[in-house]
C-alpha cells in the first residue's frame, strides 16, 4: 500500500503525462502553421533561438499600418542584472533571434530586410527605459521580389535554407563531450559562415591554448558559483520541477545536462521535497562544469573589433548560424559565458582572458566548447503570444 501511494504521489508531483508538455509545443515543426500572419509565422521560429540563460528576452511589435513589418525590442523584464550588468549577452540574444527569423523567412519564401537600431542604440547602464523605447531592429518581409528590382536593406544570405531543419533540432548540450578535435575541414566549413569583417571566428585545438582556456573558464565558473548574488540569479532561473517548467517555460533545466526518462523524473521529484540552497547548487554546478570543460577537445571564440550594440547583435546572428551548422554536422556546442561577464568579482579573469586571446580594443563576445555528445532534450519555450505586444 505504501509503495502504491508513493507511485501515485510521484506521478502527481512530476506531472507525468502522455501528451506533449506545453513548453515543448513551439519545438514542433508545424507550430507556426496555426497563424495566418507571415510575421507571426517567422517569429514563431525565432522563439527557438538560443538566449542568455534561456531567458527568451524578446518583445515583437507588429506594425499596424504595414502588414509586412515588425519591430524587435528587448524585454526589459528579462534582464540579468547580476551576471550581465551591461546586458551584452541579452543584446547578443537579439541577434540569435533575428538570424533564426531570417532563415525561417527564407524557407517560407520571403526576403528579410532589416535595419538595426533605427532610432539609435540604447546605453550600457541604466538603460531599461531606452530598451523599452528603442527597437533593436525594424524588420520587413518581402515576398517574391523580382531580381531586377532593388530591395532596400536586403540582407546577404550565405546559408539560405539548408539550415532550416536544424532550427527544430539544435540544442545547447551541457554534458561531457567526447571524440577528437574538430578537423581542418570542419573548421573551414564553420569559418565560411562569417561574412562580417568586424567579427573574427577563431578555433583552439592546440595543447597550450586548451590548458589556458580550461583553466580560465573553470575559474570563471568558480567565481559565479561562489558569489551569492550571481549564483542566486542563476538559481532563480533554474527550473528543477515539471511544475516550474510548465509555469515559466524558460530558464535552465537538468534536461540539457543529459537527464531524461526515469532518472529525470526522480531528480525532479526530490527537488520538490528538498530544495537546494544557492551554495549547494553552486557546488554541484562547479563540479559538473569542471568535468564538462575538461572533456572538450575544441574551443572557439567570436571576437569583435568594437563593442557597440550593433556589433553585439551581429555577433548573435553569426553565433546562430554557427550553432545551427555545427548541429547539422553532429557537433555539440555550449557557451562558457562566465569568464566574459562584466561584474566586479569577475573583472580580473575578464581582463586576463582578453590579454591572452584578444588584441587591444577587441572584445571576446562568445566563448564555447565543442565536441561530440549524447543527445539531450530541448529546453522549455514560452508560448508565442507571450512575446507579442500591441
Amino acid at each position: 500500500m505504501n509503495k502504491l501511494l508513493f507511485i501515485v504521489a510521484f506521478a502527481l508531483l512530476t506531472g507525468c503525462s502522455s501528451t506533449i508538455p506545453n513548453y515543448y509545443e513551439p519545438w514542433q515543426s508545424d507550430y507556426h502553421k496555426q497563424f495566418n500572419d507571415i510575421r507571426i509565422q517567422v517569429v514563431a521560429h525565432g522563439l527557438l533561438a538560443p538566449s542568455a540563460h534561456n531567458t527568451q528576452p524578446w518583445i515583437v511589435k507588429l506594425d499596424k499600418d504595414n502588414y509586412d513589418v515588425f519591430e524587435l525590442y528587448v524585454d526589459s523584464e528579462r534582464l540579468l542584472p547580476e551576471t550581465d550588468p551591461p546586458s551584452r549577452q541579452i543584446t547578443i540574444s537579439q541577434g540569435t533571434f533575428l538570424e533564426t527569423v531570417r532563415i525561417a523567412a527564407d524557407q517560407l519564401g520571403y526576403s528579410m530586410g532589416m535595419e538595426l537600431f533605427p532610432k539609435g542604440e540604447y546605453g550600457t547602464s541604466d538603460s531599461i527605459q531606452e530598451m523599452q523605447d528603442l527597437p533593436v531592429a525594424r524588420v520587413t518581409l518581402l515576398r517574391n521580389i523580382p531580381k531586377e528590382e532593388p530591395v532596400l536593406m536586403q540582407m546577404e544570405n550565405p546559408q539560405k535554407v539548408d539550415l532550416y531543419s536544424e532550427i527544430f533540432h539544435r540544442v545547447t548540450n551541457r554534458t561531457a563531450y567526447y571524440g577528437n578535435p574538430l578537423t581542418d575541414d570542419e573548421m573551414s566549413v564553420l569559418l565560411s559562415l562569417n561574412n562580417n569583417p568586424n567579427l573574427l571566428l577563431v578555433f583552439f585545438n592546440d595543447a597550450a591554448s586548451l590548458e589556458k582556456i580550461r583553466s580560465l573558464t573553470i575559474s570563471g565558473v568558480k567565481v559565479e558559483a561562489t558569489t551569492e548574488q550571481t549564483m542566486s540569479e542563476t538559481k532563480r532561473l533554474f527550473r528543477d520541477s515539471e511544475k516550474e517548467k510548465k509555469e515559466h517555460r524558460d530558464g535552465i533545466t537538468v534536461m540539457s545536462g543529459g537527464l531524461k526518462g526515469m532518472k529525470l523524473q526522480i531528480v525532479q521529484f526530490f527537488s520538490n521535497l528538498f530544495p537546494m540552497s544557492w551554495e549547494k547548487m553552486g557546488d554541484i554546478w562547479l563540479k559538473s562544469e569542471t568535468r564538462n570543460i575538461n572533456s572538450a577537445p575544441t574551443f572557439a571564440m567570436i571576437i569583435s573589433n568594437d563593442n557597440s550594440r550593433k556589433t553585439q547583435v551581429e555577433t548573435g546572428m553569426l553565433y546562430s548560424r554557427f550553432q545551427l551548422k555545427a548541429s547539422q554536422m553532429g557537433i555539440s556546442i555550449q557557451p562558457l559565458s562566465q569568464v566574459l561577464q562584466e561584474y566586479p568579482e569577475m573583472a580580473e579573469l575578464y581582463q586576463q582572458v582578453h590579454r591572452e586571446f584578444a588584441e587591444d580594443g577587441q572584445t571576446i563576445q562568445i566563448l564555447v566548447r565543442m565536441g561530440r555528445a549524447e543527445d539531450v532534450l530541448h529546453s522549455p519555450r514560452r508560448d508565442l503570444t507571450d512575446i507579442l505586444s500591441n
